[in-house]
């Protein structure tokens, strides 16, 4: 997008804050482990749903990660794969311990994304860039949406 001239900034407690359209440092290894949270995260989400259920949840959460946190296809399968194997391995009354720690686990999950979100609002912050040389676009990339787990009525 830098190449049209289309630049992105994000905002962060009011301020605005040029990204640039290169990686920042810290960025791939944030990237990693948000990649591992969202195995964490679908992981916990199949553990809380029946298992014949798995497969075509798993279609919607794939679409989901492509199109409310912007993964790509394959990062998306590749989600949705390790949280399926590893859910896969446990036993039925491993599933149903998890359950029982499901606010728990909820709970881990949510302060876990609060800690990733903070650490890109750090990488962020800290990037060397001028800001008046970046466009006043503004757009908040730390935000996944989380819709895809809401439990069925």
């Amino acid at each position: 997008m830098a190449r049209l001239g289309h630049y992105l900034t994000m905002e962060i407690d009011g301020k605005s804050f040029p990204v640039s359209p290169n990686e920042l440092e810290g960025e791939i290894e944030w990237r990693i482990e948000v990649m591992r949270w969202l195995v964490r995260k679908t992981f916990h989400y199949l553990a809380s749903i029946p298992k014949d259920d798995w497969i075509p949840r798993l279609l919607e959460v794939e679409k989901s990660l492509m199109l409310d946190t912007g993964l790509h296809r394959l990062e998306a399968q590749a989600v949705a794969e390790s949280a399926l194997k590893t859910v896969s391995d446990l036993t039925e009354s491993s599933i149903r311990d998890l359950g029982n720690g499901a606010p728990y686990f909820g709970a881990l999950i949510k302060h876990e994304w609060e800690m990733l979100r903070e650490r890109h609002r750090e990488i962020v912050r800290s990037q060397p860039f001028d800001v008046a040389t970046w466009t006043e676009e503004a757009s908040d990339l730390s935000s996944v949406s989380d819709s895809w787990l809401r439990q069925p009525e």
